[in-house]
């Protein structure tokens, strides 16, 4: 009865997370965090913890919520397009002949989600670990271990890629 009940919370959180309005950038979790609720949101701690330089703010952790959600869009139409070609139809080469992005996704992805990747790695950052914490709701700690990178390294990364992508949401 208790996993009955903790799977109709799930549901209703994923049901709540695609129903939103595509405008309403949320601060609830992440699918992925919505999926292991024990665990802490990265996004949330680095904004309550650490050294008052590396803080995150509010504007940040929404660009993250959104960053998640453009990627979410894009690997889910990723894998439509490869069922289509699985079955032998042409799954095309633009998002939208698919119908599996939504215009909304679509447009972030073109205006703001790619020029950022390129902004992150002209700057010299590395995107998987930055993604790892944002996107998969993985730990600062854990993550820049795997990456073998100092963690106040990692954190400043995650700070300045998000203020990039806030600064290309505001042109």
């Amino acid at each position: 009865a208790e996993a009955k009940a903790m799977v109709g919370e799930i549901a209703a959180w994923i049901y709540e997370y695609r129903h939103r309005r595509p405008r309403d950038t949320g601060a609830g979790p992440t699918p992925e965090m919505a999926a292991r609720p024990a665990r802490r949101d990265p996004l949330l701690a680095m904004m309550e913890t650490g050294p008052v330089g590396l803080r995150l703010r509010w504007e940040h952790v929404k660009a993250g919520r959104e960053i998640a959600r453009v990627f979410e869009g894009v690997t889910a139409s990723l894998a439509v397009k490869g069922r289509q070609f699985a079955a032998g139809k042409s799954p095309g080469f633009a998002f939208g002949r698919g119908g599996a992005l939504p215009a909304h996704l679509d447009r972030l992805y073109r205006s703001q989600y790619c020029p950022w990747c390129a902004d992150v790695v002209r700057a010299g950052m590395r995107l998987p670990p930055i993604l790892a914490v944002v996107v998969f709701g993985r730990s600062v700690d854990s993550a820049s271990v795997e990456a073998r990178i100092g963690h106040d390294k990692l954190r400043r990364w995650i700070l300045d890629s998000l203020e990039m992508y806030g600064r290309r949401a505001a042109q």
